[in-house]
């Protein structure tokens, strides 16, 4: 076991509504997580193979005024970083910005190409300006020379709007320097809400790991400092530690975390109201099974986009259940 992986949300605040969401239905207080947390995070990273670190999590980090100095720490300590974003605070001069930092890596959450339908699904009307900063983005030399990736997500229910937008946004930025176009599922977090495609409730009886490894390679920061169990936890509900009163270490290898990681790998029983039993990326018997069952069964997406163009590209599902087959030990 190492940690790998650190996901850091630097503010709590989204100026999107999106329909799939959390951010949609239930607020949560405002808050930024400060410089000096920033710095005492990776301060205490220095133990850890740490491979990337990612700014995403229930917010939209371009809007974090104090973005560019909290980058400016992570990468003076020599990570890597990934950005999620959903592109509408993403202008020339913080592209400028942080390109010269070297981020790694854009993932664009980019739902659609119909103005009507963006403003009707995420509560804005960015769109012109969210595909204006992509085009300048796409249009710099480190994303031209693939030094710097780009990804955008298409997020849908699977059925043939799912589908339109896919090829929308395909023909869009065909001869561009997008790394790659993911179809993204609906999926609840970890059964919060019914918006989803996942049955509801969803329920696994016998816990066998997180499949991705969220728990052991994986520490999440929310936008207040605390340590929390996994990026699916809206609420924070499962803290581990606020790195103002606790170290890295403290937060990563502490009682609650050690408690968790056995509730997960099932050699404890986790109660009944576990977050992980209702996630569909816990790790159970007949997984691949599973992820067809409630995602796969309904899919549209083959019949419109073909095989190839779906499944093969479907980041949630279609490769997850590659990746599976692939790795025989976790199937």
């Amino acid at each position: 076991m190492s940690l790998k992986y650190v996901q850091i949300e630097t503010t709590s605040v989204c100026n999107h509504r999106c329909y799939f969401c959390p951010v949609s239905m239930d607020k949560r207080e405002k808050t930024t997580l400060s410089v000096d947390q920033i710095q005492k995070i990776i301060e205490g990273l220095d133990d850890y193979p740490i491979e990337t670190i990612v700014l995403s999590g229930f917010m939209e980090a371009t809007y974090d005024k104090e973005l560019v100095e909290k980058i400016t720490i992570i990468r003076n300590a020599g990570y890597k970083v990934a950005i999620y974003s959903n592109g509408s605070g993403l202008n020339p001069p913080l592209i400028d910005r942080l390109l010269e930092l070297g981020i790694g890596s854009f993932t664009f959450n980019l739902s659609t190409l119909d103005e009507a339908q963006y403003y009707q699904t995420r509560g804005t009307k960015d769109l012109p300006k969210v595909l204006k900063n992509l085009d300048y983005l796409l249009a710099q030399k480190p994303v031209k020379y693939k030094e710097t990736e780009v990804t955008i997500v298409v997020v849908g229910a699977l059925d043939q709007h799912h589908a339109e937008n896919v090829k929308m946004i395909r023909k869009r930025f065909e001869h561009t320097a997008v790394s790659k176009i993911l179809i993204i599922p609906m999926v609840e977090f970890a059964g919060k809400k019914d918006q989803g495609l996942l049955p509801i409730p969803l329920r696994h009886e016998k816990l066998q790991g997180c499949l991705w490894e969220r728990d052991r390679e994986w520490l999440h920061f929310d936008a207040a400092g605390e340590g929390i169990l996994c990026c699916h936890d809206y609420f924070s509900q499962y803290k581990m530690g606020n790195i103002e009163t606790a170290s890295v270490a403290e937060i990563y290898q502490g009682e609650p975390i050690q408690k968790w990681r056995r509730w997960i790998g099932g050699e404890e029983e986790a109660p009944e109201d576990f977050i992980c039993r209702r996630c569909a990326y816990a790790a159970t018997e007949n997984h691949i099974e599973n992820l067809r069952k409630w995602f796969c069964s309904r899919c549209e997406l083959p019949q419109l986009l073909g095989e190839e163009n779906a499944c093969k590209q479907c980041g949630d599902v279609g490769l997850v259940i590659e990746y599976l087959q692939n790795n025989v030990n976790i199937k």
